[in-house]
């Protein structure tokens, strides 16, 4: 049977989930755990496909990168990885995963599969590295599909129909955004939520830009040191792999060192916010803005810090009602200045 592994593509770093107490204030110009790939395929124009996946807090979100954006739309799906017993697959740097949306559904598989030597006296193995496939769920293969589809919606049955399978599964809030002054660079703000109600918040940013605007725009925005980054065909996004390891802190610590020994991810602690922790800011931050507004109905300190120590357990949030009285997660505050994409 044929292995699958990863090419070493994608750098993650462990995560430290629900640690408040431990947390520092984190400037934006020195945050140290941003982690970036880029693919180096420069056309006549000179431009260059930024992706990059990391983490800050909201105020640092709120005024160093929400000025610069503009919403374009909200959405919500769900994902779920799949994984051997003692997280092979994640050993061997791939994923395998399904997402479902309001209306699709698809599988997303990106591996390489390494054979056998052929029987050609050569010891070398026959390897294939596969580019990310995107599979409908609703295709059992067909006359379109090419011979490598064909090969990973085989592995895909094997792997998703094991008994001992592992399953990740969890819930993104999704807000897309725009840069102001490159609109050919997006911005996602997930909130992810997990199967037992933890979760965290990831924002990925990608899309194709001049070298001179790499140089001059976003890299001065997020991070003034430029040693911090790098070109390289062996940079890959990564906020799938930062979602799985955020997932499992301890259990996935022995896959984690598995894997730096294997060169695939970096040796940096992985520190992220919650969603408990974000919920917590947006709430502080809500009560700011209407103490300013409203200066004759202004809420006290303790009033504040009282609803920010509720929704850091889980107790208090921001939520608006539906038509039918269920309360849902309320993101005006991202979601200023609406403008179609």
């Amino acid at each position: 049977m044929s292995q699958l592994l990863i090419s070493k593509a994608t750098y993650v770093c462990r995560a430290k989930l629900n640690q408040p107490q431990e947390r520092s204030v984190i400037e934006l110009q020195t945050f140290p755990h941003f982690l970036f790939s880029f693919e180096n395929n420069f056309s006549s124009l000179k431009t260059i496909r930024v992706k990059h996946s990391f983490t800050m807090n909201r105020r640092e979100f709120a005024e160093k990168l929400r000025p610069l954006l503009v919403f374009c739309e909200f959405s919500e799906f769900e994902e779920t990885y799949y994984d051997e017993a003692f997280n092979n697959l994640m050993r061997n740097n791939c994923w395998i995963k399904k997402v479902k949306r309001e209306n699709e559904s698809f599988y997303s598989i990106k591996c390489t599969e390494v054979n056998p030597p052929p029987s050609d006296n050569s010891n070398e193995p026959h390897t294939i590295i596969y580019p990310e496939v995107i599979l409908s769920s609703n295709q059992e293969g067909g006359d379109n599909w090419s011979n490598d589809e064909l090969v990973l919606y085989g592995m895909l049955q094997i792997y998703c129909n094991l008994p001992e399978q592992e399953r990740y599964e969890l819930k993104i809030h999704r807000t897309k955004f725009k840069f102001k002054n490159n609109p050919n660079i997006m911005l996602n703000l997930d909130r992810v939520t997990f199967k037992d109600g933890n979760g965290c918040v990831i924002y990925s940013i990608y899309g194709d830009t001049p070298c001179r605007f790499f140089e001059k725009g976003i890299s001065s925005a997020i991070i003034s040191q430029k040693k911090q980054f790098s070109f390289g065909d062996d940079m890959k996004p990564c906020r799938s792999k930062i979602i799985q390891y955020l997932y499992g802190t301890e259990s996935l610590r022995p896959v984690y060192s598995h894997l730096q020994e294997k060169g695939y991810v970096l040796s940096l602690d992985y520190v992220t916010i919650s969603l408990f922790e974000y919920e917590a800011q947006r709430i502080r931050h809500k009560w700011e803005e209407f103490n300013k507004k409203f200066p004759n109905e202004k809420k006290s300190e303790e009033f504040i810090k009282f609803m920010e120590a509720a929704a850091l357990v889980g107790r208090a949030s921001i939520t608006y009602e539906d038509d039918d009285g269920n309360e849902n997660p309320y993101y005006s505050d991202d979601e200023e200045e609406e403008e179609n994409c």
